[in-house]
Order: C-alpha cells, then sequence, then structure tokens
C-alpha cells in the first residue's frame, strides 16, 4: 500500500512540475523561433487586432491592418517543420527582411531554370534554398510552399520585395520607455506620420485659427501649418481625417526643405527640393480629378498640389489611384523613399 501511495505521490508531483514548467515556459516560448525562419513565435502570432486604436502601420493607413509588417498574421509551428517555417523570407535570418541582404539576394541567385538538390548560394552566402520559395498558401502573399528548386520571379523575387522591411527585431512602435509629449504629436488615427516626421509637430485645433505658440499667428477660418512654429491649426474639429494630414503633408515639405538647404530656408524653396523637381516632372502638370485642393482638380500651386496628393496617398488611398492615377504613381514612390531615407531598409 504504501508503494502505490509514494507512486501516486511521485505521480502528483511530476504533474505538478509540468505545470509549473509549461507556465515558466510559456513566456519563454513567445521568445523562440521554433521554425527556425527568423521571426519568434510572439512575434508571428500577433494579429491585427492586436494593433491599438489609433494606431496605422506604415505601409498600411486603415486602422487594424498591417501588423505583417512586424512578423505577425504568421505561424510559427513545430521545430524547422512544414510550410510555417515559410512564411517570413528572411535569408540570413537576423530578424529583419532588408533590401541589402535579403531581397538583392534573391535577385543575385536567380535561377529560372531550375537547380538540383542543395547547391551553395551563387552569391556565396548559404544555400540556394534560402533564396527560395514556393507557391502562396492561403490569402496572404507571404504564407508560401517551401523550395522548389526554382527561383524566380513570381514565387521569389516579387514574393521577397513584398515582404521587404518586415521585421521581428525592431520595436513595436507603440510600445515605448520613454513616454511621448502628447501635446507634441497628434491623436486623429493618423499613425503613419509617426515613421515619416522627423520631429514632433504641434496640432492645435478647434479654436479661432490661431496658433498657440507665441507670437500668435492667425487665418481664421483658414486651416494651415506654421512653419516657424512647426504647429497645425485646424480651425474646427470634427473635420476629414485628409484635412489633417493635408497640413501634416506639408510637415513632411518643410522636413524635406531642412534636408536639403538647411533649417533656415524659406518653406516656398521645397519646390527645389529633390522630391519638389520630381514632382513636377511627374505629375504636376496632370489634370486629374477627385477631392483636391482648388476648384475641384489637380494642377495648380505645386505646394498645395503635392500636399493634398500626399493626404489622399495617406487616407484615402484607393480613391486616389482611382481618381488620379498620375499622382498616385508619384506619390507611391514618394512616399517609400521617404521612408526608407530617414528608416534605412529595416
Amino acid at each position: 500500500m504504501k508503494i502505490v501511495i509514494a507512486i501516486a505521490a511521485l505521480a502528483v508531483l511530476a504533474v505538478l512540475a509540468v505545470i509549473g514548467a509549461s507556465t515558466v515556459q510559456g513566456s519563454e516560448n513567445l521568445l523562440r523561433d521554433h521554425d527556425g525562419d527568423g521571426c519568434s513565435a510572439g512575434r508571428e502570432s500577433l494579429r491585427n487586432s492586436d494593433i491599438p486604436a489609433g494606431w496605422w502601420v506604415y505601409p498600411y493607413f486603415e486602422e487594424g491592418q498591417g501588423i505583417e509588417r512586424y512578423g505577425g498574421n504568421r505561424t510559427d509551428g513545430a521545430p524547422f517543420f512544414g510550410n510555417d517555417r515559410y512564411d517570413y523570407f528572411d535569408t540570413n535570418r537576423d530578424g529583419t527582411i532588408d533590401l541589402s541582404n535579403d531581397v538583392l539576394g534573391v535577385i543575385n541567385n536567380y535561377t529560372p531554370g531550375g537547380y538540383s538538390g542543395n547547391p551553395v548560394a551563387l552569391n556565396g552566402v548559404g544555400f540556394l534554398r534560402d533564396f527560395d520559395r514556393g507557391g502562396i498558401q492561403g490569402t496572404a502573399q507571404w504564407h508560401r510552399d517551401g523550395p522548389d528548386s526554382v527561383i524566380d520571379l513570381s514565387n521569389d523575387i516579387l514574393g521577397i520585395i513584398q515582404q521587404n522591411g518586415h521585421t521581428c527585431i525592431q520595436q513595436l512602435p507603440w510600445i515605448s520607455t520613454t513616454p511621448k509629449d502628447t501635446s507634441l504629436w497628434f491623436t486623429k488615427g493618423l499613425g503613419a506620420f509617426e515613421f515619416l516626421l522627423e520631429a514632433p509637430v504641434l496640432i492645435t485645433e478647434e479654436n479661432d485659427g490661431c496658433t498657440v505658440t507665441e507670437p500668435i499667428i492667425c487665418f481664421q477660418s483658414l486651416n494651415f501649418y506654421k512653419v516657424s512654429y512647426r504647429e497645425v491649426v485646424i480651425v474646427n474639429g470634427g473635420q476629414p481625417d485628409w484635412v489633417f494630414a493635408h497640413e501634416l503633408c506639408h510637415a513632411l515639405q518643410h522636413d524635406a526643405v531642412i534636408r536639403s538647404f538647411g533649417p533656415n530656408a524659406l518653406f516656398d524653396v521645397w519646390v527645389w527640393t529633390p522630391e519638389g523637381l520630381e514632382y513636377q516632372i511627374e505629375a504636376a502638370t496632370v489634370v486629374e480629378g477627385g477631392v483636391f485642393v482648388e476648384g475641384g482638380e489637380y494642377v495648380g500651386f505645386i505646394v498645395e498640389d503635392w500636399a493634398q496628393a500626399c493626404a489622399m496617398w495617406l487616407t484615402r488611398n484607393a480613391e486616389l489611384e482611382t481618381t488620379a492615377p498620375v499622382r498616385y504613381t508619384s506619390m507611391t514612390d514618394a512616399m517609400f523613399d521617404l521612408f526608407f531615407d530617414i528608416h534605412g531598409h529595416n
């Protein structure tokens, strides 16, 4: 009888030990990369619903989209087993899908005629299989089959370009050890500007059309961006999101002026910045319809034209693509260039 009781006691202790271990390991498991693709279980298990209200994740411009930018909307399955390890195209397993290592790595190992076995990569880094993915599985373009022994345009080059900039090691933007001074930022759901502006912008809303910084400047019925104070003034609350975005886009133009001509340059020289010159060549003289600044159509004051195309691209992307495709294409290139100029390719 004592032996039976002893065995039962040991069994209970064993169960408790397992329960205790699983409790301890629960958080540790989230930090582990079970499928060996370069992204932890915790990041891959993130879903769009984990994005806090009021945040957009670049380059998505609707709330509750884009957590895959930080490794989410993926699956971290059994160790090195199945297709789970092929949903994060990080060729060197450093945690970030970037241009220099990953995108160019796939391009430099372009093998449309196929290969056999597991040969060393053409660029001498790793193996060809590291740069190879099969077809799409499911609805997301990053959920893919394993290597199909062909490194081509459709599955591999385009597949990794669409994941360029995804990272599992960069801190989530809404998690910070240093609280932000919200009076110097904005809470209008325009989280994309968090990634694009190079310095905070003060937003003054629902007032008499005057700045709150000294000395007081007023335009009464007009919304405006005051360059010297880096302040956006919105006369009345409850205006459409693109109204806020338009003025914040002027702040982006201000950043471009500072980059090109220094902090003391006049705002109007934006037209001579690389961004301004490129826009003049690509889009500024083309008449297109839509929700625009002057008279219901683009073509006019180039600075305002760009700001409104920027605002529409950030807040009503699909509408801009339909009503003003030339500006949509130009602004898409400009925004991605801007993002990478500020943040590099990680």
